[in-house]
């Protein structure tokens, strides 16, 4: 999760963490406006539910705004389909 903002000030530590990127592993990037109103437990639900990303994406931005997020959504997924571990 980032939790700082860029640009704020002119010098910045960022929370640098690190983990295995395994095979299927997917990552969400996403703003505020997604993750304030979605729970984990909702996201991972609907994860769950749709393969594709592009799909996922949609469903999970509508999800949001239905659940009443009033803020600008940013979401980006990314998928480990090579099937290695890094």
């Amino acid at each position: 999760m980032i939790t700082r903002c860029i640009g704020t000030e002119s010098s910045f530590e960022p929370d640098v963490f690190y983990t295995r990127w395994n095979p299927k592993d997917l990552v969400i990037l996403c703003s505020d406006g997604l993750c304030d109103v979605l729970r984990e437990e909702d996201m991972l639900a609907l994860v769950k539910q749709e393969p594709d990303l592009d799909a996922l994406c949609r469903t999970m931005v509508q999800a949001a705004y239905d659940k009443g997020s009033a803020d600008n959504i940013s979401l980006v997924l990314v998928r480990n389909e090579g099937g290695v571990e890094l």
